[in-house]
């Protein structure tokens, strides 16, 4: 990225945080303006006050570069509260803007990445990019501001002297150039590297039981030892440059300033400089190159910036579901409609594999459907896809006549009720789940189905916290917590992805029972369970990426019987 172009995007990232800009550049140019006089002040306190003993003078000239200094302390230390606050405020708008696009995602990201590591790769190009807002920019803009001040107070002294350590700021820049280019590079492998870390992480945070079960420990030891070497090296070859820079610079304005003291005494000598001015350039000429370090030491930081900001606009290209734009021009979702879900050569392929084949089904209410199939016939990708977690690729969905992806997404989707096999709890409370921390009402119906009598054995009862993932509860009891969830929300159509896999025979019955006094108007199961296959009154069969209906369970076991030649399959035996 070329420096104007990265200095337009820093100034676009800033610009809404204008106030503390020109807040703080009120106070660097009150400092300024008392940077120009102290220099001056210094002198004459040495030649009018000292060199001829004028006690009033001296007193009066003290107190005044005291006052001045002070006023100068309180006007830094204000600014470097706002200074704080603003690295805080930019800092908290960027996190939430990287959760609020993370979430948005397309599924495909977050599948092929992990959520984790999407959110973790941009909170690690942000902490980079947050620079701009830190110490060092601000300080090098408070550096700016003091060297203008300097620079008037010493061209006053004397202007020979000025302009000769005015030729150490290219010297110094040019260094600086050449280094920050080495600095960029690095940053960027760091990048690379901490990327792959966060792969990784992730990976292994979703692992910890099978590296338990398999005794992998030193392998996954050695794996991240491996990683993190080859992100140290990135990152010492990129301290190394940062220090080169500034100990080069450094000792090349040790010879400058040491060459002051030749050439002021040429100046004293010949009359030009007097003892006081000689002292007081010698005693600012630091101020004068200070900020020429922070310019350069700047350079350095925005060859860190570069890199990362490129990395955190790559996460914000990304596309999500649905974009503002969109939701502008699609059309809100009638809650009190009676959904008819219709599927038109719906076909769906993934990586090159044919998964549906001009499916057509109709769902209207009062359907009970049961989906069926073997591993990976495309029964998941059903529900992917009259989700929307998946785009259509050919074909389409309607509801009540209207293509899905005409409704606002949001809208839509309050149109479902869904569990999935392995249900998700939320941190919190049974009841934070069971509302979801209060949006729903649980009716005294679902409460007293049975399904939640365990939870009366508890020892808060509805008000326990069920840990991580619902650590605390097991995969039946998750299974019943969701499924009252779903019931609760006020949804038109509930979608069950082997809803009774942790069941055992009591609770089997207690969700069946639900299921029948259920207030749904289509019911969508992905089930193998005779009991559920026998309520609904279509089934749908994925084989070879094409759909067999069936009108009912009877129907279902009649015509398998007769297209495998008088055996049963699976399903029918099960039923027996």
């Amino acid at each position: 990225m070329s420096k104007k172009k990265l200095y337009k995007k820093v100034i676009t990232l800033l610009l809404p945080y204008k106030k503390y800009i020109v807040g703080m550049s009120m106070l660097m140019l009150a400092i300024t303006v008392g940077n120009a006089f102290i220099p001056l002040l210094q002198q004459k306190i040495v030649d009018k006050g000292l060199m001829i003993k004028d006690v009033n003078t001296l007193m009066c000239l003290v107190g005044i570069v005291v006052a001045i200094s002070l006023i100068a302390n309180i006007a830094t230390l204000i600014q470097a509260y706002l200074r704080i606050d603003l690295n805080a405020k930019f800092l908290k708008d960027k996190q939430i803007e990287i959760l609020n696009h993370a979430m948005r995602l397309k599924i495909d990201y977050i599948k092929n990445d992990g959520l984790v590591q999407i959110i973790k790769d941009a909170e690690y190009s942000l902490n980079n990019v947050s620079q701009i807002t830190g110490n060092q920019m601000s300080d090098t803009l408070t550096q700016i501001f003091k060297f203008v001040g300097v620079f008037i107070g010493l061209m006053v002294i004397n202007w020979k002297l000025t302009f000769f350590l005015l030729v150490l700021i290219p010297i110094r820049l040019i260094i600086t150039n050449k280094l920050s280019k080495y600095v960029e590079k690095y940053q960027m492998n760091t990048l690379i590297s901490q990327k792959g870390i966060h792969g990784w992480e992730d990976d292994i945070y979703h692992s910890a039981t099978e590296v338990k079960l398999w005794n992998l420990y030193d392998k996954k030891s050695n794996e991240y030892d491996a990683l993190l070497k080859e992100r140290n090296v990135a990152v010492k070859k990129m301290g190394f440059f940062s220090i080169l820079s500034t100990l080069l610079g450094d000792g090349i304005q040790t010879i400058f300033f040491n060459l002051l003291y030749v050439l002021g005494g040429f100046l004293i000598w010949g009359d030009s400089l007097t003892l006081g001015g000689m002292l007081a350039f010698i005693s600012y000429s630091n101020y004068l190159m200070e900020p020429i370090g922070f310019i350069s030491d700047l350079k350095i930081v925005l060859s860190e910036v570069g890199p990362a900001l490129n990395m955190y606009e790559k996460f914000l290209a990304l596309s999500e579901e649905e974009t503002d734009e969109q939701k502008g021009r699609r059309i809100g979702c009638n809650q009190s409609i009676k959904p008819i879900l219709i599927c038109k050569n719906l076909t769906f392929a993934f990586k090159d594999r044919t998964i549906l084949n001009n499916v057509n089904m109709e769902m209207v209410p009062g359907d009970r459907i049961a989906i069926i199939g073997e591993n990976g016939s495309g029964k998941s990708t059903i529900i992917n896809l009259l989700l929307r977690f998946y785009e259509i690729q050919k074909g389409s969905i309607l509801l009540n006549n209207k293509n899905i992806a005409d409704y606002d997404l949001q809208s839509y989707r309050t149109m479902f009720s869904v569990i999935m096999q392995n249900p998700y709890l939320f941190r919190g409370t049974i009841k934070d789940n069971l509302t979801l921390f209060g949006k729903n009402t649980v009716g005294e119906e679902l409460m007293e189905s049975g399904l939640l009598d365990f939870v009366d054995e508890l020892p808060e009862k509805l008000n326990t916290n069920i840990g991580n993932n619902a650590s605390h509860l097991s995969g039946g009891e998750k299974q019943k917590v969701a499924l009252i969830r779903a019931m609760a929300a006020l949804s038109k159509i509930l979608v069950l992805d082997e809803p009774t896999s942790a069941y055992d025979k009591r609770s089997e019955e207690a969700f069946l029972e639900l299921l029948k006094k259920s207030g749904k108007e289509i019911i969508i199961m992905i089930t193998h369970e005779p009991k559920l296959l026998k309520f609904a009154n279509k089934i749908f069969e994925i084989e070879d990426g094409k759909l067999n209906q069936y009108k009912g369970y009877k129907d279902y076991v009649a015509r398998s019987e007769h297209n495998v030649g008088g055996k049963t399959n699976e399903y029918c035996v099960q039923g027996n």
